[in-house]
């Protein structure tokens, strides 16, 4: 979660969506420190603290008790950058595991972090309003329908945190094993009947992203 109380938003940043790109576009509407001028710094977006209320970063049950208040007694509303979790855990594989000669198995269980384990509603909880939600197969399109609903000016995404993505060679190398796919039918969760995401290794393709 991030939290901008000008915008009234919350916003999940799930890991490999894009969700560092949206970060940045959204860190003018961030709050600083009461007393200062103390913005998050620009490097490794995903591990912002604070809170107090501000800042953040983390998964839903960790920020739950502070965010509670925010969505049920001042209406804020909840985003969440997604991405099909087919594309999104082989590309993790491919930035966290390959470099280390670990197999797709192994990292899809034992060796999978703990910040990369759950499907959306992991990190941004139930309440997740549709108009806030950036697809990373959409990311141009919906970042521009998020500006409009929250009345913001749009400007395009900068590109932050490029890692390796989900090629054929990578989608192949993961899902070459039937219990990788079962794993991550398990990992994505909720986000398959939600979203419409499904296993297709042509739609679990893209081209780029944070």
């Amino acid at each position: 979660m991030l939290v901008a109380h000008d915008l009234k938003l919350l916003f999940a940043h799930v890991p490999k969506t894009a969700g560092s790109s949206i970060t940045a576009a959204l860190r003018p509407h961030l709050t600083p420190k009461p007393g200062t001028k103390e913005l998050p710094p620009d490097a490794d977006r995903w591990a912002m603290r604070w809170h107090g209320i501000g800042w953040m970063h983390g998964r839903f049950g960790e920020t739950a008790a502070i965010t509670r208040n925010l969505i049920e007694r001042r209406g804020y509303r909840v985003g969440a950058s997604i991405r099909n979790p087919f594309a999104r855990f082989a590309a993790l594989w491919a930035q966290r595991a390959l470099p280390k000669g670990i197999e797709p198995w192994p990292f899809l269980t034992s060796e999978l972090p703990e910040f990369a384990r759950g499907d959306t509603a992991h990190y941004a909880g139930p309440n997740v309003d549709d108009r806030l939600v950036v697809r990373f197969e959409s990311l141009d399109q919906d970042w521009r329908r998020l500006c409009a609903t929250l009345d913001i000016e749009h400007a395009p995404l900068p590109h932050v945190n490029r890692k390796p993505v989900a090629t054929v060679e990578v989608i192949e190398r993961v899902y070459s094993e039937p219990r990788c796919i079962r794993r991550v039918h398990d990992l994505g969760g909720s986000d398959f009947e939600r979203y419409g995401y499904s296993w297709d290794p042509g739609a679990a393709l893209d081209g780029d992203g944070a």
